[in-house]
């Protein structure tokens, strides 16, 4: 941003290294505030802030994201593989293996939801500029609370989808997926478990 974005040109070389940190620190730690119109950024602007959106916060707070120990197990994982190495190591430390498995599934599954919702955004809301839409999805997803200005003017079904990319962002994807795998579990198991269970 500091050095692409022609928004901040006509700041002084000092405050656009300000707003520059202050915008990339507000999409990582996912507080939402923003002192420039987000609407005027370019395209690769947007995407870096979207790419910081979603890697997110750490766990020790309440923002939203990836989260920053998910993606370092996920990168754990990566390079403990292309090492060859059987075991998943992080700075000499052995990692549990439920714990990268938690990692691998949570990126799974909050990647699905994020180009699921942009997808359908693109669906309900084909007048829109793509990267745009990306950007309130990835936002919404986060918690973030930043908007490229485009929100009040999304179709009922469009701000449908941000309320659930919301929800889905703020239970957590990975308790979702928890829920949604117990219940097709449930519907799927045989018919004399069912009645073996109601027996008991």
């Amino acid at each position: 941003m500091y050095l692409f974005e022609p928004a901040l040109k006509p700041y002084a070389y000092y405050d656009r290294f300000l707003i520059s940190l202050f915008h990339t620190m507000s999409a990582l730690t996912t507080v939402g505030y923003n002192t420039v119109n987000l609407g005027n950024l370019i395209p690769i602007s947007l995407m870096t802030l979207t790419l910081i959106m979603f890697f997110g916060a750490s766990p020790s707070g309440t923002g939203g994201g990836l989260k920053s120990t998910t993606t370092s197990a996920v990168f754990a994982f990566v390079k403990s593989k292309l090492s060859m190495k059987r075991d998943i190591y992080l700075f000499g430390h052995r990692l549990p293996t439920y714990r990268v498995d938690n990692a691998l599934t949570t990126l799974i599954l909050y990647s699905f939801f994020l180009l699921a919702g942009s997808y359908l955004l693109s669906a309900t809301d084909p007048d829109k500029d793509y990267m745009q839409l990306i950007f309130e999805a990835a936002s919404a997803l986060g918690t973030v609370g930043l908007s490229t200005g485009i929100t009040a003017g999304l179709s009922a079904a469009g701000k449908i989808v941000l309320i659930f990319l919301m929800y889905f962002g703020r239970v957590g994807v990975l308790t979702i997926g928890f829920a949604m795998l117990m219940r097709m579990k449930e519907r799927t198991k045989p018919l004399f478990e069912q009645e073996e269970d109601l027996a008991i």
